[in-house]
């Protein structure tokens, strides 16, 4: 089966440090072509185009987010499977909003979270205000709509 591959160069809204991406290590080796098993297998690097780039960290994410949604939207148009590697866990909004553009509006989109902690603070209840920690409450509606809504994420997941 084709296999597209989205791979995240950034921390939060920010490119990734030079050298400290996965993303290289995978591609060259070979993991992607044995999890193709053989399908087409295609690399799609979303970037926040510079134009877009702001002094408002959660305009940037929704506006990284909305890449990252197209991207994955693409894949699971064309029949691909889809794997989202590097980035972090900010980039969450992004590729939900990629599933639910995909699937549509009324597509049931559920969503099972393993990470060291839950990513559901807002800014309310974060002890660190560290946005990593906050990508589960954005999805879910909870705070910072301008990063889930331009993310293509235009209404909340349940909780």
């Amino acid at each position: 089966m084709d296999l597209q591959v989205i791979g995240i160069g950034y921390w939060d809204d920010r490119p990734a440090p030079e050298g400290s991406s996965p993303v290289p290590l995978y591609l060259a080796s070979g993991v992607f072509e044995e999890a193709a098993g053989g399908g087409e297998l295609t690399y799609r690097e979303p970037a926040l185009p510079p134009e877009r780039r702001g002094e408002d960290v959660i305009a940037n994410l929704g506006a990284l987010g909305g890449e990252i949604a197209a991207a994955v939207a693409a894949g699971v148009r064309a029949g691909e499977r889809v794997a989202v590697v590097g980035g972090n866990c900010s980039h969450l909004p992004g590729i939900l909003g990629g599933l639910r553009d995909a699937h549509g509006p009324a597509a049931r989109i559920g969503l099972v979270w393993f990470d060291a902690h839950g990513d559901f603070n807002t800014p309310r209840t974060t002890p660190s205000g560290m946005l990593g920690g906050m990508p589960v409450a954005v999805s879910a509606g909870l705070c910072y709509a301008p990063w889930r809504e331009g993310s293509g994420l235009a209404a909340p997941l349940p909780t």
